[in-house]
């Protein structure tokens, strides 16, 4: 671990009691300071396989500050870090990758104490939309994230986290070296997105994404999104089951209101995800298609919730031969205890169908956990003297 990533890390703790509330009418000549830092600490105990084990569960820690002109314009920079709490595996959730490659797996980050979610920067606009910039939640996510919602499972019918990753390189999941822009106006939700992550595939744009919704009723809302990825000419040549670039397309529905938060999201992908397979004794990669679904329930009560949900992710098509009938395939069931507002602990049990390419059946998790949630806004305003006009 950098010491630049451990200041980061103690600087966003720290940040939690530096900046106190200001809601006076903003003066001429100044400028609104607004900061917002947050934090997730979340472990469980999971049982499986006849055995029990204590894992870390994504813990995070973030912050975002924007600096606004007494026009409305408003600047600002954000980050998010993993913070690994104890020196526990994070094996179930899908979020958890940190590694952000496609094809090219980078897991040097995994295991350090804080390494990097999100890092961007941007402009909002106000009512003529936002632009931002950097390692952020695409486009794409905007209608994945209706179901990616659970405290430990889910995520992996949506083709969001594909080929093992955070889908960074994919810009399906928090999209790497990517541009968005984003306009609410009346009922309609507009996101645009640019990858421009290589100079070696002879694309300008490495990939695009689009994504829009409609709310139809309050709290509800449909929408779809595309991804596409643009890979170097040798890559698809030398990549087996690679017959063109990645494509990836979404549909989705959620609903929430105070007693009830509902999702529904189906996926399609093309070239767009690969397993392990093995050829002439060679452990190499192939690519395959797959059609997803992943459903979210939750009902919401101030002291409990009660969550189930589904999960289910095949092949489609495969210009590869794996040693068995790869699927994901999987119910979760859970409920969440809040005994006062920043904490609470949570159950989730995932009942597994499902095999992988060398035919080794998954097995059924059971999970016990606490999580806490902390954050905090605050504003400031900066009065500026004016500027000298003296030579």
């Amino acid at each position: 671990m950098s010491l630049n990533t451990l200041t980061i890390g103690l600087l966003i703790i720290a940040s939690f009691f530096c900046l106190a509330s200001n809601a006076q009418e903003q003066p001429k000549d100044s400028v609104l300071l607004d900061f917002h830092p947050y934090g997730s600490f979340r472990a469980h105990m999971a049982y499986y396989d006849d055995e029990l084990e204590l894992q870390e569960n994504v813990s995070r820690i973030g912050f975002q500050i924007g600096v606004t002109n007494n026009k409305g314009l408003r600047f600002f920079v954000g980050a998010e870090l993993a913070m690994n709490l104890f020196k526990g595996p994070v094996q179930f959730n899908t979020d958890g990758n940190t590694n952000s490659g496609f094809l090219a797996i980078q897991n040097s980050q995994n295991r350090q104490v804080f390494s990097t979610r999100l890092g961007y920067v941007g402009i909002d606009f106000k009512k003529y939309g936002t632009i931002q910039m950097g390692k952020q939640w695409s486009v794409y996510y905007d209608i994945t994230q209706f179901t990616d919602k659970f405290n430990v499972f889910g995520g992996q019918g949506s083709a969001t986290y594909v080929g093992n990753s955070d889908g960074g390189g994919s810009g399906t999941g928090r999209a790497n070296q990517s541009v968005t822009y984003r306009l609410h106006w009346h009922n309609w939700f507009l996101g645009l997105q640019g990858q421009f992550d290589s100079t070696s595939n002879n694309y300008l744009v490495d990939g695009y994404g689009i994504s829009l919704q409609y709310e139809l009723l309050d709290g509800l809302k449909i929408g779809s999104a595309i991804n596409k990825k643009h890979l170097s000419r040798s890559i698809r040549e030398n990549t087996l089951g690679l017959d063109g670039n990645p494509l990836y397309w979404s549909l989705g529905a959620s609903f929430e209101n105070s007693h009830w938060d509902l999702g529904f999201v189906y996926a399609y992908q093309e070239n767009g995800d690969y397993a392990d397979t093995v050829i002439e004794n060679e452990l190499i990669i192939g690519i395959y298609d797959a059609i997803g679904l992943e459903l979210f329930t939750k009902f919401k009560q101030p002291r409990y919730s009660l969550i189930a949900g589904f999960n289910t992710y095949q092949p489609k098509i495969s210009n590869v031969k794996f040693q068995s009938d790869l699927k994901h395939n999987y119910i979760i069931l859970g409920g969440e205890y809040k005994p006062f507002r920043f904490g609470f602990v949570y159950l989730e049990y995932r009942i597994s169908n499902a095999t992988d390419e060398f035919g080794v059946s998954d097995f059924n998790v059971l999970t016990a956990g606490l999580r806490l949630d902390l954050e905090t806004k605050g504003s400031k305003f900066l009065k500026f003297p004016k500027l000298s006009q003296e030579p």
